[in-house]
């Protein structure tokens, strides 16, 4: 990701769909999905009410959860 500190450029270099999120921990607290530009405004904005510097992520899609172990279990055979 891209470490942007509140005061510097902001211009969106991973493309969309991104994610926005604040630098200080775990949480989702301040994390977005930014699909264009004025979302990403926004979620810039948002983030850097929770610190003062953000990380800019490419979006990644998330992989369904396999169902072969299921599978396994429920076997009557």
């Amino acid at each position: 990701g891209v470490r942007v500190k509140k005061g510097m450029d902001i211009n969106n270099t991973v493309g969309f769909p991104c994610v926005v999120k604040a630098n200080n921990g775990g949480s989702s607290v301040g994390v977005s999905i930014a699909n264009n530009e004025s979302e990403y405004e926004a979620a810039v904005a948002d983030s850097f009410k929770y610190d003062d510097e953000i990380v800019v992520e490419e979006y990644e899609e998330p992989i369904p959860p396999e169902t072969g172990t299921l599978d396994l279990i429920f076997d009557e055979d």
